[in-house]
């Protein structure tokens, strides 16, 4: 099993990425029909520790979704990238 790099995000949390791997280590211990879920896993995390994914939340206008994302990630200065588009 490999060990996750340290993500550039969020330092001082656990790490998305390794817990990732782990699962990503579990799932292929299931079984040769596993393989193909286990190798997403640890291509998403490899993404992850890279800072190379998307993440997507929906919901209408001044419901609170910035407000949702900054109480999860705790992001001390982060910045969002916001694109509003119509539906």
């Amino acid at each position: 099993m490999r060990q996750a790099a340290p993500s550039p995000f969020c330092p001082q949390t656990p790490q998305l990425s390794d817990l990732l791997v782990k699962t990503a280590g579990i799932i292929s211990g299931l079984g040769p029909q596993f393989l193909h879920y286990s190798q997403k896993l640890n291509d998403l995390a490899s993404r992850y520790s890279e800072g190379r994914f998307h993440l997507a939340v929906l919901g209408q206008f001044k419901r609170g979704k910035s407000t949702l994302l900054n109480a999860l990630t705790d992001w001390s200065g982060a910045t969002w990238k916001i694109s509003v588009g119509p539906c």
